[in-house]
């Protein structure tokens, strides 16, 4: 006689969630992405005394109550809300899959985070930051120099400028092949400014080390520069020119800005930094490659440092 949902042992939640992982990478979703829902989740079962044998039975809606009052005292509103985001989709898929039937997240209530407009700094600061760079005449100042343009002039994404591959670059189009956001392989113009900086820093790397598969930005040992890497250095740079509040993300929220502030289209500009708005408009453009390549050209002079 086959046992009835009710007669078989309770899923170890543990394993419920590795599930939940492989299929988040399944669905092409981005490595940090995968990492952020691992570690949110994963706290939870740390929270627990028996947590290698806390179990699907146990998983209710005061045992969630009872965490995210905990983490309510040690983390920001805005820490919380992503914990609350991590869990809200594990839940859900806990309902598709037939784990459970009722949602134990349907009774916890969302933190409110105050919405803040992503900051931006002034082209003054920008160009005190890239003349400091420029005074660094060592092969890594050009590499910094090259990177660092990219992210302001063409508002690409720290993780999306580390991935890049050397084939990844179309000198003669001056476009760069990108693996954006959720995995959305996309065209990115880039200025000639960034196009003489990355030359002038590629003359500067071993022949050997030049192949199209080869990473575009390396660190001093030869390896692919990582993210802690970029954040120091810019830093580094910032103290020196006396720039505050700067992040490799504030460059490109600095693009956008001050694409904006020189006239340009929202539409032109949602589509050249790749946004989703929450009212899906990008699904309504209509603005093709070339136009939007063209928008960019058409604006590059505003960007010169």
């Amino acid at each position: 006689m086959k046992p009835t949902n009710s007669q078989l042992p309770s899923p170890l939640l543990s394993m419920l969630i590795e599930e939940f992982i492989d299929s988040l990478r399944w669905s092409n979703r981005s490595i940090s992405t995968v990492n952020s829902y691992r570690h949110d989740l994963i706290s939870f079962l740390n929270h627990q005394e028996c947590k290698n044998e806390f179990t699907l039975l146990q998983f209710t809606p005061d045992a969630l109550e009872d965490y995210f009052s905990k983490k309510s005292e040690c983390v920001k509103p805005a820490t919380l809300a992503r914990y609350q985001s991590s869990f809200r989709s594990f839940c859900r898929w806990l309902i598709r899959k037939d784990y459970l039937q009722k949602n134990p997240f349907d009774t916890i209530e969302g933190v409110k985070v105050e919405t803040t407009l992503p900051k931006a700094n002034k082209q003054e600061e920008l160009k005190r930051l890239f003349d400091v760079i420029k005074d660094r005449k060592d092969w890594i100042g050009k590499r910094d120099l090259a990177l660092f343009l990219l992210l302001y002039q063409s508002g690409l994404r720290a993780s999306e400028a580390l991935s890049l591959k050397i084939g990844s670059i179309d000198f003669q189009l001056r476009t760069i092949k990108i693996m954006g956001k959720g995995q959305v392989e996309a065209i990115v113009p880039f200025s000639s400014q960034a196009a003489r900086a990355i030359r002038a820093y590629l003359r500067t790397r071993e022949e050997s080390s030049k192949r199209q598969e080869s990473p575009l930005f390396l660190s001093y040992r030869k390896r692919p520069l990582s993210y802690r890497q970029v954040y120091t250095r810019l830093k580094e740079y910032a103290q020196q020119a006396e720039v505050s509040d700067i992040t490799p993300h504030t460059l490109r929220h600095s693009f956008c800005t001050h694409l904006l502030t020189s006239g340009r289209n929202l539409r032109e500009i949602q589509l050249l930094a790749r946004h989703k708005s929450i009212q899906s408009t990008q699904r309504y453009l209509d603005l093709s490659l070339e136009q939007t390549i063209s928008a960019y050209r058409s604006s590059e002079e505003d960007l010169e440092i």
